[in-house]
């Protein structure tokens, strides 16, 4: 072909020259421009081809086949993808989907390697054990978060998901509200002394403590007419089926009206399902659950050695957490942090 003059061939188009592609990524050897598509005029000798680059960050190979004077050439090149993200929303499940993909390079774990679609094909169990390991770990620690629950009359427990910490618990009806205390063994005695629930005294919510909420395992098909068939008594509070992700607090006196029961602590994060999703490490430590994930991943699909990597520098991001969380408690800041180090 003459250099140095702009000139149009007989014809030119996106094929390599075994005929697989026109463009390609490098990272899978995915297809994104078929063989034989045709570029576009912009001026005389300057042609294009433009297509929506499914994802920040990536390489593609390119192969130009060009007809000139009777002879045909093969252009083939490489040229890296744009930088712009996907349409997710920072701070959700989508997002952090992404961050792991690309961390991980594993683009088979969203469906076709489609970081635009971004639709899960596995990645989500990592990002979720991952959030679970971060929880044992190291404590939700800011904020503190509220359950506001409902305490009918002639009530006695209630059931709250994912609670893992009480620091404090109101009683509210009306204008007036008292603060109430874990008060385990008073409970066990008035119980020794007031019989089976259904006979408890009524009167305001004083005490509370931890109730068991669920049977056993060999008990889990069972449900209220069941056991009233089989004869048993005091089991008002039992939650049947599926109890594992609750936990009961049990109150003394039964409720003798309405009350508002205003729970703050610490709750375990809420499993993440949808792409719009969120939690606490999701918004406020997008990169330490990244690396969360990585370790879980590591762990099950990978290699010791990259394991021990992730969990150096997720162990490393979690100290520096608990150096700045701490100088805010000594700033007056309130936060309750739990750390555990070496064990896995």
């Amino acid at each position: 072909m003459p250099g140095g003059v702009l000139t149009d061939p007989t014809s030119i188009k996106l094929s390599a020259e075994d005929g697989s592609y026109g463009v390609k990524r490098t990272d899978t050897d995915a297809v994104v421009v078929a063989d034989n598509t045709a570029m576009n005029k912009v001026a005389t000798g300057v042609y294009t081809y433009s297509f929506e680059d499914p994802t920040a960050g990536l390489t593609y190979q390119y192969s130009v086949e060009v007809v000139y004077d009777g002879e045909t050439y093969y252009d083939v090149g490489t040229k890296e993808g744009g930088d712009a993200d996907s349409d997710f929303v920072e701070g959700t499940l989508g997002y952090v989907r992404a961050q792991f993909v690309r961390a991980s390079l594993r683009y088979d774990l969203v469906v076709d390697g489609d970081l635009v679609a971004n639709v899960d094909n596995g990645a989500n169990y990592f990002i979720n054990e991952g959030q679970r390991w971060l929880d044992g770990k190291c404590y939700h620690v800011l904020p503190h978060s509220r359950y506001i629950g409902v305490l009918a009359s002639g009530e006695y427990s209630l059931e709250v998901e994912n609670l893992l910490y009480v620091d404090n618990l109101w009683i509210k009806q009306g204008t007036s509200m008292q603060n109430i205390v874990d008060s385990y063994r008073t409970l066990k005695d008035f119980r020794a002394v007031a019989g089976i629930l259904s006979g408890w005294d009524s009167g305001i919510p004083a005490y509370w403590t931890w109730n068991t909420v669920g049977l056993s395992p060999e008990q889990l098909d069972e449900d209220a007419d069941s056991l009233e068939a089989a004869g048993a008594i005091d089991y008002a509070d039992v939650h049947f089926g599926n109890h594992f992700a609750k936990d009961g607090l049990l109150f003394y006196p039964k409720a003798d009206g309405t009350y508002t029961v205003d729970v703050e602590g610490i709750f375990a994060s809420p499993k993440l399902v949808e792409d719009t999703d969120y939690s606490y490490w999701t918004v406020r430590e997008t990169d330490l659950l990244v690396l969360a994930a990585l370790y879980v991943y590591e762990g099950r699909m990978g290699s010791r050695a990259r394991q021990d990597a992730q969990y150096a520098a997720a162990m490393e991001r979690i100290s520096n957490l608990s150096a700045r969380y701490a100088d805010m408690k000594l700033s007056g800041r309130r936060l309750t942090l739990g750390v555990t180090y070496g064990a896995r």
